[in-house]
């Protein structure tokens, strides 16, 4: 069962559910106004379902195809990019990112790591000299793509990390379509 709430009129409303998916785990990822999570769908194997927050309607974007033995897709966000994760084996992981939202064609392969024999990678970042930050269970890693490199980061004051969620600030009220809200702001 699905029910969306309106901060505008306080109230909860039940909306159609996506038949026939079942999400892989309950953390959505917030990409271009929707909400992603992987699962299994009816259409196809393994699948990502989106969740549109303004229309309150469901979609399907479909996954980059991947080598044999690949686990579960691990989903994330790099940039203002939906990406994901395959492991293969406790050997390595590869990283896709999908550069124009919603174009199958435009998922690309951006590395491939040693898994350490740690499952559950999860991107975070990418700086602007090409580090890509990833959470290894309870520890972070910095891989450099250009020296094709693995280092530890230099956080002052953390033994380990129990959970990283990127997010980006901003000065918009969740309720700016209210003109009311505008006017009084």
């Amino acid at each position: 069962e699905t029910k969306v709430y309106s901060m505008k009129t306080d109230t909860w409303r039940r909306i159609d559910d996506f038949a026939g998916f079942f999400p892989f785990y309950s953390w959505g990822k917030y990409v271009e106004g929707k909400l992603h999570w992987p699962g299994f769908s009816g259409k196809q194997d393994r699948a990502v379902v989106s969740f549109d927050l303004a229309q309150a309607k469901y979609g399907e974007l479909k996954l980059p195809i991947n080598g044999d033995g690949a686990s579960f897709p691990l989903l994330g966000v790099l940039g203002r990019c939906l990406c994901v994760m395959y492991e293969y084996q406790w050997s390595s992981v590869d990283l896709w990112v999908m550069k124009e939202y919603g174009v199958m064609e435009s998922w690309i392969k951006m590395l491939t790591f040693p898994s350490f024999g740690i499952r559950g990678h999860v991107p975070l970042c990418i700086s602007r000299n090409g580090e890509v930050l990833i959470q290894f269970e309870s520890t972070l890693k910095l891989y450099n793509l250009q020296g094709d490199s693995v280092g530890n980061p230099k956080i002052m004051n953390m033994d380990e990390c129990c959970d990283a969620i990127y997010y980006v600030e901003s000065l918009v009220s969740a309720n700016a379509n209210d003109k009311e809200d505008r006017r009084h702001g």
